[in-house]
């Protein structure tokens, strides 16, 4: 009498992968980060023992707002039986940081009767009052906005106004800035005399034009 037993393998490995990991854009050391994670994936077998492990990173790539992004990576592991584990986790690259301003906005300082206030005003709001930021996440131009918040009125028609800069990155953090309109009077007054006048003696008529 003759028996045959035939063993086999049907269980699939095991296979251990990391938690979904989550980074600041721009960060230098992110790219060493990533690189660990991804090899920190492992698999052992029942029958065969530790196996190799690959993943497709990159291959599933969403992008958010600026250079921010979402990867998800699968990880998997395949036994000489051609048993297979497959698992997944995510990468997340995010954007927290605000805007960095690299020159605050400035002052203007304008005479008050000089004709050209407004269109002097209206060209330092242009240029955000002088004001420059940068982002290192962000693909898409800046956006700055200006809003007045404080008016201290001063001597006759001299005042100074306020003005908020904030700048905004692709991902909405924001900073600030701000800086004064002052409108000085340091003008003298004009006074207008009146013109050298003779006139008889006991008809006297004094005219004043100011």
């Amino acid at each position: 009498t003759t028996a045959t037993f035939k063993i086999e393998d049907t269980t699939p490995p095991n296979l251990e992968i990391p938690l979904d990991l989550t980074l600041e854009c721009g960060d230098d050391i992110n790219e060493s980060i990533i690189q660990n994670w991804l090899s920190s994936a492992a698999a052992e077998d029942a029958c065969a023992g530790t196996l190799l492990v690959s993943q497709d990173f990159e291959e599933i790539f969403i992008e958010e707002c600026g250079l921010t992004a979402t990867h998800t990576v699968t990880w998997t592991a395949l036994d000489p039986c051609d048993n297979i584990t497959t698992r997944s986790a995510t990468i997340i690259i995010e954007d927290t940081t605000e805007p960095d301003v690299i020159a605050e906005a400035n002052d203007l300082i304008l005479e008050c009767a000089d004709l050209n206030n407004t269109d002097l005003i209206s060209a330092w709001l242009e240029a955000n009052g002088g004001a420059l930021a940068e982002d290192e996440c962000s693909l898409e131009e800046l956006i700055w906005t200006n809003e007045s918040t404080t008016i201290l009125s001063g001597c006759g028609e001299s005042f100074t106004t306020n003005y908020v800069f904030t700048v905004e990155d692709n991902c909405a953090n924001t900073s600030t800035t701000s800086a004064n309109v002052i409108i000085n009077d340091t003008t003298q007054p004009i006074l207008t005399l009146p013109e050298y006048q003779v006139e008889d003696c006991g008809n006297i008529a004094i005219t004043l034009e100011a």
